[in-house]
């Protein structure tokens, strides 16, 4: 018999995907300045700013064309399950073909409209 998982009110699961060094660069400096302990905790709280956000007409979105490669890592971390289906439909959307393409294009935003201390 299987049992509920007490710690967390809703189911996590795993996801990876490369990120961009560059973009990594840009989540540690979010972290560092908004006193994250984990970059993990700042790429979820980047991806809920970037859905905050995502009706903005002024957000960038550097989007890399095909074929073109950078350096890249990859990551795995357990996300929310209702915070990836935010994510699936930012993809749907969007009109976007992975999952890791609405994740990063999320996470700019975030960084293009950072949490404020009187949000916090």
């Amino acid at each position: 018999m299987s049992e509920k998982n007490t710690k967390f009110p809703y189911n996590l699961e795993r996801y990876g995907m490369k990120f961009d060094l560059e973009l990594l660069e840009s989540i540690d400096e979010y972290q560092v300045n908004h006193f994250l302990p984990f970059r993990s905790g700042a790429i979820l709280e980047l991806i809920r700013l970037g859905l905050m956000h995502a009706n903005n007409p002024l957000n960038i979105i550097k989007r890399k064309s095909y074929g073109e490669k950078g350096d890249s890592l990859l990551l795995s971390l357990s996300y929310p399950v209702p915070l990836l289906d935010q994510i699936d439909n930012y993809k749907q959307n969007k009109s976007l073909t992975t999952r890791a393409s609405a994740i990063n294009e999320l996470i700019q935003i975030g960084l293009q409209n950072p949490l404020e201390a009187s949000e916090a």
